[in-house]
């Protein structure tokens, strides 16, 4: 049997937050993206390109007393990837250095935030 999970928890720079238990996280591990090409002999090649891995569509929760959205701010600013460690429910933990992309909107009623993170990403 096999059965997929949310994130439990996710670790951004140090920092640790708790996921919506309903996010539906989309992990991208590939290495490259292949593209094919044809020749005019009939034939076909395939173009590699290599690709950064990602995290996409990941709901935390974010507590502005604490400082949450000044430190999510300070990290999408940042030039330079940081750490993250991310656990899934089932026990799964992803690992390496990100940073993060797209808007980050924070969602008054539900005081949750979506980012997505891009950078090497590997399961440990």
């Amino acid at each position: 049997m096999k059965a997929g999970s949310a994130f439990e928890s996710i670790t951004l720079n140090g920092r640790n937050f708790s996921c919506d238990a309903e996010c539906e996280p989309e992990v991208d591990l590939s290495v490259f993206s292949n593209e094919t090409a044809s020749n005019s002999d009939g034939t076909f090649r395939v173009k590699k390109t290599r690709k950064v891995q990602s995290i996409e569509s990941l709901t935390i929760s974010v507590d502005p007393a604490l400082g949450d959205l000044d430190f999510i701010m300070d990290l999408q600013t940042k030039l330079e990837p940081f750490p993250f460690t991310a656990t899934s429910v089932d026990g799964r933990v992803y690992s390496g250095e990100v940073v993060i992309t797209d808007d980050t909107k924070y969602k008054e009623k539900d005081s949750t935030m979506d980012i997505t993170i891009q950078g090497r990403i590997e399961i440990l």
